[in-house]
């Protein structure tokens, strides 16, 4: 299948960025729009300590609420191709993997998903990690949260670049 990589960008966005805002505090390890052999287009990693629902003391209202979060955050790549101005045939064209793991709640995760990223500066968000993914293919947890910052006013784009080359230093010495 032949993939807008622009489309493909801020899909795999959109799910940063509900994850970012649905789990705060928690990162995602890695969002890409390159194929790896784990993942038939792209992806977008849930962290490795994400909360199983099968952990036994967790009250019901709170594994339904993970339940949830977790359909909408998967949703989130659909509900952002669709805010950026693709149909909903062409978005949910790369979503089947998404539209499975949401199961019986895709319809209210899709709706709860687009609500979602219209919110404040979620959809500044959005465009900021895809653009970044246009250009860099791969951002970790790291990227991610400053970019959520920048979206948020709490820090601007030249101090990313900044951040960047501080922590490319720092890797190479």
């Amino acid at each position: 299948m032949d993939i807008d990589t622009n489309m493909l960008a801020i899909h795999e966005a959109g799910h940063a960025v509900a994850f970012h805002r649905l789990y705060p505090g928690s990162y995602a390890q890695e969002v890409t729009i390159e194929p790896n052999e784990d993942m038939d287009l792209a992806g977008f990693l849930f962290p490795a300590d994400d909360i199983s629902v099968f952990q036994e003391g967790i009250a019901d209202d709170v594994v339904d609420s993970l339940i949830k979060n977790r359909a909408t955050v998967v949703c989130a790549g659909f509900a952002a191709s669709v805010l950026f101005g693709w149909t909903e045939d062409d978005a949910a064209s790369i979503c089947y993997q998404d539209f499975d793991q949401a199961g019986e709640l895709i319809d209210q995760a899709k709706a709860e998903a687009l609500k979602l990223l219209q919110l404040g500066t979620n959809t500044k968000a959005v465009r900021l990690i895809a653009d970044e993914l246009l250009e860099k293919k791969t951002l970790d947890a790291e990227q991610v949260w400053v970019l959520m910052d920048v979206a948020d006013g709490g820090t601007n784009l030249a101090q990313y670049k900044e951040f960047l080359e501080i922590r490319e230093a720092m890797r190479s010495s």
